[in-house]
């Protein structure tokens, strides 16, 4: 039968091997109640290995970013019972880690700073370089990697963090390949920081607001400006809003002069049921502001206010030639507007994709920087997300062997933290066990929470027998 590892008595050293301290933490009474917190170190001796590598399971890497242990074999049907926490110790924990793992001690220091931790953004790599390569990465992916390099010098700038980085410095080498030093990624991502925030307009910049005139519908500026506005700063490209403003005052200048007087002579109509109706109003659909009325033609002409400019109307047109519809009219002034002020928004969109494209250009020479920090700050995230959720979990983990649980029930709820204590040790994380031995599992299983199944006619105590069945089986 094979044995599985088990952490070495305190004063265990053997020759050729590596001694790391292991303190264990929040001691408690036996009522239950933690005492004063003491820290004491014990050893724990691991044989000298060859260089980290992932752990496989089932042809699939188990945890490849956090895990850095030595490659070891795989043995099938093998089993191990560790048992729940202590009642008497219920906030025990005992760091299952070997040398390779500075996961322990990056935790350790996190639990311990003072300082405002980074937000962690996490930016998937393959997207990364991909979007790069080809130079389709958008205003927002350029602003999640600058957040990306700001937060790596925001820990190599803060005293407390500074540590934290260098720890991590080994398990992001081990999960990307690359091997860069901390000097040149911080370099690196100062240069990448500068050079995104010179282009790329910030979320704050308050400089780009879309035109608004009184006549033209709100919607319609927005919807067409919207595709190039604030993407990047508008000292790169002031010629072009100069001309996009210039163009929209022309068009509320046709619209006032071949609309307005119309809505004028429609509101004047004292017709109280069936009279004339009219007004301006944005087709979405055709991205034009066009007149819509019906019924405002004048059975007299009698050189009234309003009426040259219902003769000048003509029904208007999609893109295809065919007429819209029997109440939507424009004129050739306003047409013409409507053409100078979606040239004049095409060349500014044209134009920030060239510039968005040339960023792109300038960062593929820093793609293994980036993919580097990227990683790094994926691996600190999922530390610092276990540092801050462990003790909760404690609690309630705890508390349901408190509670007390019988037959079936039991052998499930506490079948589940036995799995997550076995994936904790693997990663190298705090477990809740005092001591723990801990195999390498060829699958770990979650349990979902069962439902019953009206069409199947199966209860959801069935349904939990059946998924009992497998787990034996």
């Amino acid at each position: 039968m094979m044995k599985s590892r088990h952490l070495p008595s305190p004063r265990q050293h053997h020759h050729g091997t590596t001694t790391i301290p292991i303190p264990a933490d929040n001691q408690a009474n036996h009522s239950g109640q933690p005492s004063s917190i003491r820290t004491t170190y014990s050893s724990l001796v691991v044989p000298p290995t060859d260089s980290p590598t992932p752990k496989q399971t089932n042809g699939s890497t188990l945890s490849s970013l956090l895990t850095n242990a030595p490659p070891t074999s795989h043995h099938h049907n093998r089993r191990t019972h560790i048992a729940p926490p202590s009642l008497d110790h219920p906030l025990a924990t005992a760091p299952i880690a070997t040398a390779n793992h500075p996961n322990y001690h990056v935790c350790k220091l996190m639990s311990s700073v003072t300082c405002s931790m980074p937000e962690f953004t996490c930016l998937s790599s393959a997207k990364l370089v991909k979007l790069l390569e080809l130079r389709e990465a958008n205003h927002i992916e350029f602003n999640r990697i600058k957040n990306v390099a700001e937060e790596i010098l925001q820990l190599h700038g803060n005293t407390e963090l500074c540590e934290i980085l260098k720890l991590l410095m080994d398990p992001t080498r081990v999960a990307t390949g690359l091997k860069l030093e901390s000097d040149k990624l911080v370099d690196e991502c100062e240069w990448v920081s500068s050079r995104i925030g010179e282009l790329i307009s910030q979320d704050g910049d308050v400089d780009q607001e879309f035109s608004s005139y009184s006549l033209i519908p709100n919607d319609f500026c927005e919807d067409i400006e919207s595709s190039w506005k604030g993407r990047v700063k508008i000292k790169h490209m002031e010629n072009f809003y100069e001309e996009v403003d210039e163009a929209a005052k022309a068009l509320h200048t046709a619209v006032s002069e071949d609309f307005l007087p119309i809505i004028s002579r429609i509101r004047a109509s004292t017709a109280p049921f069936g009279g004339p109706k009219g007004e301006i109003l944005y087709a979405r659909e055709h991205e034009a502001v066009w007149f819509k009325g019906k019924r405002f033609t004048p059975s007299v002409w009698a050189e009234t206010p309003g009426e040259l400019q219902i003769k000048q109307l003509r029904h208007a047109m999609d893109s295809k030639g065919k007429k819209v519809g029997d109440e939507w009219f424009t004129t050739a002034k306003v047409e013409d507007a409507l053409m100078r002020y979606h040239e004049a928004n095409d060349k500014a969109k044209a134009k920030v994709l060239e510039l968005l494209r040339g960023l792109s250009a300038e960062l593929q020479c820093k793609t293994n920087t980036l993919v580097f920090a990227s990683m790094m700050l994926i691996i600190a995230k999922a530390l610092c997300a276990h540092v801050r959720m462990e003790s909760k979990l404690l609690k309630n983990h705890v508390q349901q062997f408190k509670d007390g649980h019988s037959g079936l029930v039991t052998l499930l709820v506490s079948f589940i933290p036995r799995q997550r204590t076995a994936l904790l040790g693997i990663c190298g994380f705090m477990v809740p066990a005092e001591s723990a031995s801990i195999p390498h599992f060829d699958a770990i299983v979650l349990h979902m929470k069962s439902y019953d199944s009206p069409v199947d006619g199966k209860s959801s105590f069935q349904i939990l027998l059946s998924r009992t069945a497998v787990l034996e089986t």
